[in-house]
């Protein structure tokens, strides 16, 4: 799933530009990606749409302090809380964004770094158009360049 996000993100400048799905699956699939990790991407497009179309207005607009769960603290390395916390204090991401990284973050299989969290981070801003400051974006985008995301 990861890769495919990197491989769209350096590719086309939103999601908007790519082609249309069975296209793009096309695309893929002829770039050399596996038929599941295509499906993941799109399932995870899927839920970030679905999220985006019907927000949860009360956590879009809450100003309440989170606090992470043992769970989260035991799953979520240090610098991965720093870095979301970071992006929502700055008002990079909202309260329905942190919480679908979140969710995504907790649920993977393997173990999780601080570029898992960065490329959910970028892929739900590349999706949204959202423009970044050029430092933080330049912080963002190091990870597609980076060859440690697991496959």
């Amino acid at each position: 799933m990861f890769n495919v996000f990197m491989y769209l993100i350096e590719h086309f400048q939103s999601l908007n530009a790519c082609p249309e799905r069975f296209f793009l699956e096309q695309y893929l699939e002829d770039a050399g990606f596996e038929e599941k990790e295509i499906h993941q991407a799109f399932g995870w497009i899927d839920k970030i749409n679905l999220t985006h179309q019907e927000p949860n207005l009360s956590l879009q607009e809450s100003t309440s302090f989170r606090i992470y769960s043992p769970a989260e603290q035991l799953n979520l390395a240090h610098d991965t809380l720093n870095l979301l916390t970071f992006l929502h204090t700055q008002k990079i991401i909202n309260n329905g964004q942190r919480e679908l990284i979140i969710d995504t973050l907790t649920s993977l299989q393997h173990e999780i770094t601080i570029n898992h969290a960065k490329m959910l981070v970028l892929s739900i801003l590349w999706m949204h158009e959202i423009e970044l400051p050029v430092l933080i974006g330049e912080d963002l985008l190091s990870v597609i360049h980076e060859q440690i995301v697991p496959q």
